[in-house]
């Protein structure tokens, strides 16, 4: 027999008795785990977050999701860490008296990123032009969109369609999506999802896919240079060198073949590969 709790029971079910006092049923709700001290969180590809160690009844690490992030058969288990914990194994909501989920420390972690951003904020204004590498210019003054040298762009949806339709993806159930093949090591195939149907962390991570040239993208760009060449743009800092992100993504819709590369792995070229980034020039280099 099911009962509402007293808080949402009729009166004629209070009068009947038919409820379940609220005390009772919140002592009942699963806690979540406390993290385990000095453990490093781990990144759940399949599900696109991150999950912290954590010690069963066997003083064993088991890695559990936010609670914010749980599905719902974790959190009916109590297989969840409470969102304020996830970086601080010292104190856990389900033995904190309190139950601040927004407590101090939790501000405390907010105040400090945010006197980071200020920080950072307060670099730009030393009058020494920005590092490209970390930030680089999105557009120039006359709009044209500048391609950062590694996020590779959207290429023609019908380009994109006609690949994809001979691959053999797999459904992740637990987010709804197709997960396409691609090779994540030297050997190794792995599945991962189209930007569109990434999470923000999966994108920030660089945990999805895009069309690219199965030539190396230096080569191609080389063989390309009449169509994709790297043009002076004038930016608010000064004159940029860069390649024009619109131009790069017809060129590789006219491309053949294209193959799937993880953003990751192209993050990871573009490291090795610093002339595919944007530059200043030279004479708004030496005006700082």
């Amino acid at each position: 027999m099911y009962l509402p709790k007293k808080s949402e029971a009729t009166d004629a079910e209070k009068r009947a008795g038919l409820f379940v006092d609220d005390a009772d049923v919140e002592a009942a709700q699963p806690k979540g785990k406390a993290p385990a001290e000095g453990g490093k969180p781990k990144y759940d590809i399949g599900k696109g977050r991150n999950i912290y160690p954590t010690k069963d009844e066997n003083g064993k690490i088991v890695y559990l999701p936010k609670e914010s992030e749980a599905t719902d058969f974790e959190k009916s288990r109590g297989l969840f860490v409470h969102d304020a914990d996830e970086g601080n194994p010292q104190r856990n909501t389900a033995t904190d008296p309190k139950g601040d989920t927004n407590g101090s420390q939790h501000q405390q972690r907010r105040s400090a990123r945010a006197g980071n951003l200020a920080a950072a904020s307060a670099d730009d204004e030393t009058g020494k032009p920005r590092d490209l590498k970390k930030r680089p210019v999105p557009k120039a003054k006359d709009g044209t969109p500048l391609w950062d040298g590694k996020t590779m762009p959207e290429v023609d949806a019908e380009v994109s369609q006609n690949l994809l339709k001979n691959l053999k993806p797999k459904y992740d159930i637990g987010k709804g999506r197709m997960l396409y093949p691609t090779e994540i090591a030297p050997g190794k195939i792995g599945y991962l999802p189209l930007k569109d149907e990434a999470s923000p962390q999966e994108q920030a991570a660089g945990v999805y896919l895009r069309l690219v040239p199965e030539e190396p993208l230096e080569e191609f760009l080389e063989r390309n240079k009449a169509e994709v060449p790297a043009n002076r743009y004038e930016v608010d800092e000064g004159n940029v060198k860069a390649r024009s992100e619109t131009a790069l993504a017809q060129a590789i819709s006219r491309h053949q073949p294209l193959v799937l590369r993880s953003q990751r792995y192209l993050n990871e070229f573009a490291k090795a590969t610093p002339s595919l980034g944007q530059e200043w020039e030279a004479s708004t280099a030496s005006s700082f």
